[in-house]
């Protein structure tokens, strides 16, 4: 944060602020700039600071500047500032904040990576804390005291040696006349009264009575609708379009075509990012009608012939023979150290395993949406959105201006899971509403989504491993086949006792648009990573969590060239005493122990680096059916358990549903499902009793949105082999009658 010097209008403009409606604004961090009231904006205008606002009758508004998309963000991040303020969580209301550069990219980046509560964790505590200051020194003013003699609580300063209170609200104008200062110290942890408590979702009322507002809730004065009817094949093109009955239908008031669009642009806004991953916007035909409903039929009168391009003729078959083909390419070197080939030449036994995923939608509650009011002077959007900056840079790109003239309103959405990332729906809607000169929402059908995703990448591993006489690993070699365009690291903790490693990565042309989904790469590499540790385990005749927690304690090996090997050592040791920790924990709560016992058939274990999961799965008739799902997070402190354990629980499901009913089909390019009846989800009568179990850290809070997802998948198919003896190394699984309930 930069220091208060740097404004030197800042009292100026606090007095200004003070007399505005009887409101108090503190710009915590810069000097503010102005946000347009949106739907959902609390009455008495809007909020031109950056985190906070106080009213007169001691409410107090947070602005959050992390998306809300039902993860419970703007709960936990509010209880983090009210703790550190000393406010009356009760008292305090939540809204939304706009796009503002001036939050900068760490506290208003991504929502993305679970690192919303990792991101903002410390800005907003040291921003509450300044305030905090501020109005304990105007209390102090008032009593003639000092202010180290006071503290806050419940909304009121409070002087310690007397126990004379002051509320915030009383204290408006005479903190308006001072300056806040530029740091302060920070509370104590053992002072806070919501940090560690399992506070309610703020937004859960809301939900349940049908009062929360999202983007398909929006309505502008004048605006239009649009339904776009895109390429049904990935980077295909418009050969023709009739729209004569599409223009003859009632409502409709305009076609209006989409040029595609295909560019390389960066994965991160930080400066020592350089990777990219091509970005692409569909070609397509919009109508524009007076409603939805008029621009959805218009859109089925629309008459088009496509040019299928290079994925014209692709099949499921065509993306397992170019996965086949694949084998004999070296690939990209990802990392290597220690002689891997001659381990395996002296090799007593070599142990390998064949691991394939499917590509995957995210098929959210709500489909996306968007809308667009784009003057010649300015531009105006109001969307469900992960990344502000993202939509704002690619807006302002495609209609030729520069950023500042685009306004990006973030509205809460109903799930996101990687795919509000993306751009391409809200550039649709500029687009669009610069032709037609209006206001214009885009909507899109669930058909829409499911077939013109950005889809999480299908992919295969290939482990092997060089065993001595003994048994030891000598050497682990993984080979990765996948249509990703982010082929990076894979994280393996018990690679660090063994003398030589490699990955080779080999990058296949996709079929299908990738890009974020929940978890991003984790859930496949976990997947064919915890299975194939499995199968070592078996092969060796080994108990599989005794066998992890054997290769976790074998001494480390510091690969060659390391240029520092004692922090090598340190994050090494770090990454493995917490693997250990999150094993021995779940073996405790599952029922595994005691270990190398042979624990009870039916049951299956996987860890990442911040989560362990056992699996229980038991017979069913003919049809198996998993019993109980036994999770452990380490996610550092817990902000609000009963939040985390929801997000872990959610995570588990939709690993599930990848599993059972995941899996995008092709043919001819063209994605096969279009709604739920095909593109299955996880019924309520076939979700397992899930249990989890917090591991407690002093350590910085990090994110639980994903860690549930990727262990789910591993520690199911090993639990099925435990039971059955039969190998699952294909997802989604590809014997729909083998689970109970798995009919349509």
């Amino acid at each position: 944060m930069r220091p208060n010097d740097s404004n030197p209008n800042r009292r100026d403009f606090l007095k200004m602020s003070a007399l505005l409606s009887g409101w108090l604004t503190l710009s915590v961090d810069l000097p503010a700039a102005v946000s347009a009231a949106r739907p959902g904006t609390p009455a008495g205008g809007f909020s031109p600071s950056l985190f906070v606002r106080f009213g007169p009758d001691g409410s107090v508004i947070f602005n959050l500047p992390k998306q809300e998309m039902g993860q419970g963000i703007g709960t936990g991040l509010a209880m983090v500032f009210a703790d550190e303020l000393g406010a009356d969580l009760s008292r305090m209301t939540v809204a939304q904040a706009d796009y503002n550069p001036q939050f900068g990219d760490v506290v208003q980046g991504v929502t993305g990576g679970s690192n919303s509560i990792r991101a903002c964790w410390k800005p907003l505590r040291e921003a509450a804390a300044r305030v905090r200051a501020l109005f304990i020194t105007a209390a102090a003013g008032v009593w003639n005291a000092q202010p180290a003699g006071c503290y806050t609580e419940n909304g009121f300063v409070i002087d310690r040696s007397t126990g004379r209170r002051l509320a915030f609200a009383d204290l408006l104008d005479r903190a308006a006349r001072l300056d806040l200062p530029a740091t302060a110290p920070l509370k104590d942890p053992k002072e806070y009264r919501y940090i560690g408590k399992p506070v309610a979702n703020h937004r859960t009322r809301s939900i349940v009575l049908g009062q929360a507002r999202y983007g398909l809730d929006l309505e502008l004065p004048g605006m239009l609708h649009a339904a776009v009817e895109r390429c049904p094949v990935f980077l295909g093109k418009l050969k023709s379009v009739d729209d004569s009955a599409a223009r003859r239908m009632p409502g409709v008031v305009a076609v209006v075509r989409i040029s595609g669009l295909r560019k390389d642009i960066r994965l991160s806004p930080f400066e020592g990012d350089t990777a990219t991953y091509p970005y692409t916007v569909a070609e397509g035909v919009a109508v524009v009608a007076t409603s939805t409903w008029a621009a959805f039929q218009g859109k089925k009168a629309l008459k088009i012939e496509w040019e299928g391009g290079p994925f014209g003729g692709v099949s499921d078959q065509t993306v397992q023979d170019q996965l086949s083909a694949a084998r004999t390419e070296t690939g990209k070197t990802v990392f290597e150290y220690g002689p891997v080939d001659r381990a395996f030449g002296e090799a007593g036994r070599v142990v390998e395993g064949t691991y394939d995923t499917g590509f995957q939608a995210h098929a959210m509650m709500e489909p996306l949406t968007a809308v667009a009011d784009v003057r010649p002077d300015a531009c105006e959007l109001w969307a469900g959105h992960q990344y502000g900056r993202r939509v704002a840079g690619e807006v302002a790109a495609v209609l030729n201006r520069p950023t500042d003239q685009v306004r990006v309103h973030i509205l809460p959405s109903g799930g996101a899971f990687g795919r509000r990332w993306e751009a391409d729906f809200v550039v649709e809607a500029a687009l669009i509403s610069k032709e037609v000169g209006k206001p214009v929402k885009v909507t899109w059908t669930r058909e829409d989504e499911i077939r013109h995703d950005y889809y999480h990448a299908a992919e295969r591993d290939h482990h092997r491993v060089a065993l001595d006489a003994a048994g030891k690993i000598r050497a682990w070699d993984l080979r990765r086949f996948t249509f990703d365009f982010f082929a990076g690291w894979s994280w393996n903790p018990y690679r660090y006792g063994i003398p030589a490693a490699r990955m080779r990565a080999v990058l296949l042309p996709s079929p299908l648009q990738t890009g974020s989904w929940r978890s991003v790469g984790s859930h496949r590499e976990t997947f064919a990573r915890e299975c194939f540790v499995d199968e070592m385990a078996h092969s060796l005749g080994r108990d599989p969590l005794a066998f992890r927690l054997e290769l976790l304690a074998e001494p480390p090996v510091v690969p060659e060239g390391q240029a520092n090997p004692a922090d090598w050592l340190a994050k090494a040791e770090y990454d493995r005493r917490k693997t250990r920790r999150l094993l021995e924990r779940v073996a405790e709560v599952s029922g595994w122990l005691p270990l190398g016992s042979h624990p009870a058939r039916g049951m299956g274990v996987a860890v990442t680096n911040y989560c362990a999961q056992v699996v229980q799965v038991e017979r069913a008739g003919e049809n198996l059916r998993v019993k109980k799902v036994v999770a452990v997070i380490d996610c550092g402190m817990v902000i609000n358990p009963s939040l985390v354990k929801g997000q872990v629980e959610g995570g588990i499901i939709w690993g599930l549903q990848a599993v059972w009913y995941g899996g995008i089909r092709l043919q001819e390019g063209r994605v096969q499902q279009s709604n739920f009846h095909d593109y299955r989800m996880i019924r309520m009568h076939e979700a397992p009793e899930i249990e989890v179990h917090l591991i407690d850290s002093d350590e910085p809070p990090s994110g639980a949105g994903e860690p549930g997802v990727p262990a789910l998948a591993p520690a199911f198919s090993n639990a099925v082999f435990a039971l059955t003896g039969v190998r699952i190394r294909s997802l989604p699984m590809d014997s729909p009658g083998l689970m109970t309930g798995r009919k349509s």
